[in-house]
């Protein structure tokens, strides 16, 4: 069985434990408060970096077809089940120094 038992009272010299409510809003909940809240959200820093990062990953992504056909040009000796591997390598290899690099250039920027 459960026991309930009472609350006791708070004396002054106690903080107080208890939440105080919400400011009544039209909708009644505080989650939509009768003034919208503003952001300052720096819209042109935030869509030239989305720009630098499309523009990178666009040129990324164009590079992909043309692979198996690079190494197989550059390196013929490669037998045809081996291109995958070596294809998956140079890509992974690209990104790997992509990452190394942008320490950096993130400390290079601070």
């Amino acid at each position: 069985a459960v026991v309930m038992r009472p609350l006791r009272s708070l004396s002054v010299s106690e903080p107080s434990t208890t939440l105080s409510p919400a400011p009544s809003t039209p909708l009644g909940t505080p989650f939509f408060p009768s003034t919208p809240l503003r952001t300052p959200i720096p819209w042109l820093q935030v869509l030239s970096v989305g720009l630098t990062l499309l523009v990178n990953h666009f040129s990324i992504l164009v590079v992909f077809p043309f692979l198996p056909f690079m190494v197989s040009d550059f390196h013929p000796e490669v037998p045809k089940t081996e291109l995958g591997y070596q294809v998956g390598y140079l890509a992974s290899s690209f990104f790997l120094g992509q990452l190394l690099a942008a320490y950096i250039w993130g400390w290079a920027a601070d």
